[in-house]
């Protein structure tokens, strides 16, 4: 029964003697708590020593000392499962095994549609001085499952061993297939540059690398593209005066392991062009980068496959680390203590249903800002993992992948602390520009999560943030059917109105940016503060449409101008006008400390706080009206927190203009509920008569609303405050920019 990818120890699990763990409970050879009597209730079945009498004298089966799992997972695929999923539990749990802690198997039996044939757990444990078992920890292999190896689907899907020339051939005849994306409208160019390759002439010559320029090559010129991290290690770069040099040649012990890799793997799958941003694009010329950038999405889209390092923390590390986890997990059991259950003795396989996630969409490569655009414009992906290589395109289904031990599987796309959001790529691409649209969402929704999601994403310049995102805009564009001139600074103009009621939960790093990026109505003006758990929202409200509240301002006008020409570069100047209510009011924020001693690490903090600072503000906001009589008519105060009647959210953490006094902004109604409450953007003065600024968005419910509602009199603006006086009182005509 036992396999060679699996320790005595994971081969004695399917082979000991199990009983229930009801009879340790009451003979008190574990120590009793809480959660574990309710394990036994459910009929879980705890491992013996083999070694000890069952009857007389049964001895619970210790696995391994946790602390050994860190060497064995070197040469055990199950041992390499389990050391994966504790690495986890600490990460997001914190829990932490010192000293002699031991794991005891047990195992739930009972086909279920998540868990497979059984359900696998440990329960760590410590032994005391009088011999009795003292349970620390139980914990449940989340994600595995368990397949039935006599069913033709699972032998087809999962088969039987790991071999890497089986592997390439299946990715071989996977690429010749076509996929149903090549008709969006990118230019259909080469790239600039790119590094050309040839085999090497014999087993000790070098395999000929250097740069050439596309100019003169068919454009039908198959070349991949990589996706990788630059890391704390600068990667070998192409600058203006190494140009020529390259074009003869690049020496093949200069090229970093990480781009070997990536070219040994293209030329084994007969690709002998590769694109590598570093390499080809000239590195210490503005004009060159600025240019190839704005290419960046063409690039992406028009590759043969892009091949992505993900297991790669620089140019040095190399692609493909060697791991047990590449090795199928199979087994044939020949325990006792499941009698009853006949399908536990089947030839069975052990199946991470999260891995995709843990080897591929949670590793810090995906959580770049660049990478992001670069995997949703491949139409074909190889993940160079910890693990293994996987394959995957840009229209299967939200996890669906292949691997070198999986012919296609749809994994689990888990959401836990420390993950960032994952949309689906087929719901970009099941978009049709004819207006039938084969996904269940909305343009506007799909756009919705292609931002919240980027939003998650980081950056070495934020600066970067409309320019990484420029090709996905370009595809988004082509796919649902929106006007050449509808983008406007990374929202679209059919749904403006909707999107500029965006909020960010995270606020700013810095205040204002250092640099202009956008206008302050687009999203793209804030810089987001990365927690564990990220929270972007574009666009609060649901439709209004479909709550039966109606929009009250209108578009009278937009402008966005970028320096590069395009309407998808990065803005220069931008500015809207609107029609709509206009609302003066006065706004109180203010910063209130937090003391630490319910902490016991402060550095805990940074799990609570905006950037580890133990504060929050709390804003309230008054209405006054202009009459002989003053005072607050209406006053909504809020603490930006969930549960709060009328909830205010400032673009900043940390306001510069926290103080004592209340300082003037302007609400600009934008739409109403069907219960009357409002929906508005909070705008400051800016340096020409009627023009704003956005500083966040406020939530008034109805009787916020009711004196505006019943009487739209909250006052009179000056002159000076707007561009144009409304045809209804209340009514202004007013720019953001």
């Amino acid at each position: 029964m036992s396999q060679s990818t699996l320790c005595i120890s994971c081969s004695d699990l399917f082979e000991g003697v199990y009983r229930p763990l009801d009879e340790f409970i009451e003979h008190q050879y574990i120590q009793h708590n809480d959660w574990i009597s309710g394990w036994y209730k459910e009929g879980w079945r705890i491992m013996l020593d083999n070694r000890s009498d069952a009857q007389q004298d049964p001895k619970l089966h210790l696995h391994r000392a946790v602390s050994g799992l860190s060497r064995s997972r070197h040469s055990c695929v199950l041992c390499a499962i389990i050391w994966e999923q504790l690495q986890i539990l600490h990460a997001t749990a914190g829990v932490d095994f010192g000293g002699d802690v031991f794991g005891v198997p047990l195992i739930l039996p009972g086909r279920t549609s998540a868990w497979g044939l059984f359900v696998l757990a440990f329960l760590y444990v410590r032994q005391s001085e009088k011999n009795t078992i003292l349970p620390i920890y139980r914990h449940e292999l989340r994600g595995l499952q368990v397949v039935d190896m006599t069913t033709p689907s699972n032998i087809g899907t999962w088969p039987s061993g790991y071999n890497r020339c089986e592997s390439l051939s299946r990715i071989e005849n996977w690429l010749r297939e076509d996929t149903p994306s090549r008709d969006v409208q990118l230019p259909q160019r080469l790239p600039t540059r790119l590094l050309h390759f040839v085999p090497p002439k014999d087993i000790e010559t070098a395999r000929g690398v250097r740069l050439v320029e596309t100019s003169g090559l068919d454009r039908s010129t198959r070349y991949a593209a990589l996706s990788h991290r630059w890391g704390n290690k600068m990667p070998l770069r192409l600058l203006e005066k190494n140009i020529k040099e390259f074009s003869h040649g690049i020496h093949w012990g200069d090229i970093p392991k990480t781009f070997r890799d990536a070219i040994e793997l293209a030329s084994s799958l007969d690709i002998h062009y590769l694109w590598i941003d570093s390499l080809c694009i000239i590195q210490d010329s503005k004009e060159d980068w600025e240019a190839e950038a704005a290419l960046m999405g063409s690039i992406y889209l028009g590759a043969y496959v892009t091949i992505s390092a993900s297991a790669a923390d620089d140019s040095s590390t190399g692609t493909m680390p060697e791991s047990m986890l590449r090795y199928p997990c199979h087994v044939t059991p020949t325990w006792t203590g499941f009698e009853d259950f006949e399908e536990l003795t089947k030839p069975l396989r052990v199946v991470d249903r999260a891995s995709f996630c843990y080897q591929v969409l949670l590793q810090p490569l995906f959580k770049r800002g660049w990478v992001f655009q670069e995997w949703i414009l491949s139409r074909k992906t190889i993940h160079c993992a910890r693990d293994q290589l996987w394959w995957s395109s840009n229209l299967d289904a939200k996890g669906f992948a292949f691997n070198e031990t999986c012919n296609g599987y749809q994994f689990e796309v888990l959401q836990m602390p420390g993950a960032i959001q994952t949309m689906s790529l087929s719901e970009l691409y099941s978009m049709k520009s004819d207006g039938l649209h084969r996904t269940r969402l909305s343009p506007r929704m799909v756009w919705v999560h292609v931002v919240e999601d980027y939003m998650t994403r980081h950056f070495t310049f934020e600066s970067d943030r409309l320019i990484a995102l420029a090709g996905i805009a370009t595809v988004y564009q082509h796919f649902s059917g929106a006007p050449d001139d509808s983008y406007l600074a990374g929202l679209w103009r059919h749904s403006l109105l909707q999107d500029l009621l965006w909020t960010t939960q995270q606020g700013r790093q810095v205040c204002p940016p250092q640099f202009y990026r956008g206008p302050s109505w687009s999203w793209a003006s804030v810089e987001p503060i990365h927690y564990p758990d990220p929270r972007f929202s574009l666009g609060y409200i649901p439709e209004i449409e479909n709550v039966r509240g109606h929009w009250v301002a209108a578009i009278e006008h937009t402008q966005v101008d970028t320096n590069t020409g395009s309407r998808f570069g990065p803005p220069l100047d931008a500015h809207i006008v609107l029609r709509g209510p206009l609302i003066k009011a006065y706004l109180s924020a203010q910063m209130v400390d937090v003391s630490l001693p319910f902490f016991d690490d402060p550095s805990k903090a940074a799990e609570f706080f905006p950037g580890g600072i133990p504060r929050y503000v709390t804003s309230s906001l008054s209405f006054f009206r202009h009459t002989s009589q003053s005072g607050p008519l209406a006053e909504a105060e809020a603490e930006s927190q969930d549960g709060i009647e009328s909830r205010i959210f400032l673009d900043d953490t940390f306001p510069s203009f926290c103080s004592s006094e209340p300082i003037v902004v302007y609400l600009a109604i934008l739409g109403l509920g069907n219960k009357g409450e409002g929906y508005a953007l909070i705008l400051v003065r800016g340096y020409n008569k009627g023009e704003y600024r956005r500083i966040g968005y406020v939530n008034l419910l109805e009787e916020k609303m009711y004196p505006w509602n019943s009487r739209r009199n909250f006052g009179v603006l000056h002159p000076s405050e707007y561009l144009q006086a409304g045809d209804k009182a209340g009514f202004y005509l007013y720019r953001i920019v």
